[in-house]
């Protein structure tokens, strides 16, 4: 099998989205007071689960993305991540779905499969050119 197969795809997207969930939990949790960390736990577990859904709503991308566009969906979701952790800690506890929500919709975007299939009319939206 060759090496440029998408085997690996969904294992390394699950551990690369649940480190960063781990993370921004971890973060949001660290800084809330005694009081509310358990009201924020619960908030960005429902966060997660409401983003999870959210995502599996939305249309399956129409192809495979290259090396560099996924490595540049991996950076912008780290940083939407932690801009989302920012305002997750500003209004406390109950900010705290806002980095879940954006943690679910990072998560299930990233394991979805391409739609298989192309363009009716046989021609690529992309505008990359096959090799001859």
């Amino acid at each position: 099998m060759a090496a440029g197969t998408g085997r690996g795809r969904p294992i390394a997207a699950a551990l690369i989205a649940a480190m960063v969930a781990a993370v921004a939990g971890a973060v949001l949790l660290a800084f809330q007071p005694a009081g509310a960390r358990g009201l924020a736990a619960v908030l960005f577990v429902a966060g997660l689960a409401a983003g999870v859904v959210l995502a599996g709503r939305l249309p399956a991308p129409r192809q495979g993305p290259t090396l560099m566009e996924r490595l540049n969906d991996i950076a912008f979701a780290v940083v939407v991540t932690f801009v989302s952790v920012l305002v997750g800690l500003a209004w406390r506890p109950w900010l705290a779905v806002v980095p879940g929500l954006v943690c679910g919709v990072v998560a299930a975007r990233a394991m979805r499969a391409p739609a298989l299939g192309g363009p009716p009319d046989g021609s690529d939206p992309t505008g990359r050119a096959e090799a001859p």
